[in-house]
């Protein structure tokens, strides 16, 4: 079945089809066969879809390429992790797929190995990256036109949700000014809704029947939030370093400053740790200021 696929992988469309059909199937069974469960199941796994929709977005790198899938070396494969675009969290999804997909041949016996010195690319957390100017943020985010972009942005920068619990919100999360939110380790944490963000989501959410509330029917990935709000970053001429998590870390900045209180903090964003919630809040120098000014 694989004596076509032991030579180069072409670039010409009618071949790239009919890999990605042989491809598919070989992936298919070998989950089948790790998994234990009938062909039917697997293609409806989550991981099993991850790892296809990874697979062939390298396959259609290297058509644009035009490389040679099968003798794919540490330098095309590094540039394609570095180049392919997408949001830091999905660099290990297209490397746990693309070591899947070798199993499944190597089971058939092609006998293709991952390439020696592969690395993930090195990408700055959003945790390290300076909170905004709160001056900033209001104005900016006042002056947004999207209706579904401004709840998104304001969630995190308001309310210091994370990607993944904006991308997993449904409507009946939010009861009278409270939002529920399922957050880390599927814990569960309750807040109050920021003032100037709770017309705007109410708004958002009126007429909308139970469900997720950026997805149809099921929630979009923690990856298409990320892409929402780099859109809106080059839009303002911001460096996207960061990402989400520097709105999240503006939310718990600015109720810093006006609570003083690192237990509130926590609470809000969701710190399992409070040592976590101390790197968010950093040093205050206006409140060091004040404390100062007496000795």
């Amino acid at each position: 079945m694989l004596i076509a696929y032991r030579g180069k992988y072409t670039a010409t469309k009618a071949a790239s089809e009919n890999d990605r059909v042989v491809l598919r199937g070989l992936l298919v069974n070998w989950f089948s066969a790790q998994k234990k469960k009938p062909a039917a199941l697997i293609q409806q796994d989550n991981t099993f879809k991850t790892y296809w929709c990874q697979i062939k977005k390298l396959l259609a790198w290297l058509d644009r390429k035009g490389l040679s899938f099968y003798k794919l070396d540490k330098r095309a494969l590094n540039d394609y992790l570095t180049e392919a675009g997408g949001a830091p969290a999905s660099t290990c999804p297209r490397l746990a797929a693309f070591k899947a997909l070798i199993a499944a041949l190597n089971e058939e016996g092609v006998g293709m190995s991952f390439p020696a010195g592969v690395r993930r690319p090195r990408i700055k957390k959003g945790g390290h990256k300076a909170p905004f100017d709160w001056g900033w943020f209001e104005d900016a985010w006042s002056r947004i036109g999207d209706q579904r972009l401004k709840v998104v942005v304001g969630l995190a920068g308001y309310g210091g949700l994370r990607e993944s619990e904006i991308a997993g919100l449904t409507a009946s999360d939010y009861r009278s000014g409270f939002l529920t939110i399922l957050g880390k380790g599927a814990q569960r944490r309750i807040i109050p809704v920021p003032t100037k963000l709770k017309p705007v989501l109410e708004a958002f959410i009126q007429g909308r029947k139970d469900g997720y509330l950026f997805g149809n029917g099921k929630p979009p990935a923690r990856t298409t939030v990320w892409r929402w709000v780099h859109a809106w970053y080059k839009a303002q001429g911001v460096n996207p370093d960061g990402g989400v998590h520097r709105l999240r870390h503006t939310a718990g900045t600015r109720l810093y400053a006006l609570t003083g209180d690192i237990a509130v903090v926590q609470d809000y964003l969701g710190h399992q740790n409070p040592e976590t919630t101390r790197i968010y809040v950093g040093a205050n120098p206006y409140r060091m200021q004040q404390a100062v000014a007496g000795m």
